[in-house]
């Protein structure tokens, strides 16, 4: 079943390894097929990736947007302890 996408003026969204970038009236489109797709709101940067969290989502992102859960397994790891270790403990 395709994705229907509407997109506001100038707004971006990734699919498979492109950007498509909206002119300046609203649209939309149907997606049909496997390609990942993310809104730009919905992603993170490197640079705005300032919280285990978001180091976190950065990662799946990748996976997800690569299509590559294997190369990334063992960062991912890694920030799920970094996450781990930043929360408090739990009280007993």
């Amino acid at each position: 079943m395709p994705l229907r996408v509407e997109l506001k003026p100038f707004e971006r969204i990734v699919i498979g390894e492109s950007v498509i970038i909206n002119s300046g009236v609203r649209t939309s489109f149907l997606v049909d097929g496997e390609a990942p797709i993310l809104r730009e709101r919905d992603t993170v940067t490197a640079e705005t990736a300032n919280t285990p969290a978001k180091r976190l989502y950065l990662c799946v992102q990748t996976m997800y947007l690569k299509n590559d859960v294997t190369r990334y397994r063992e960062s991912y790891l890694g920030f799920i302890k970094e996450l781990r270790d930043a929360l408090p403990a739990p009280a007993i």
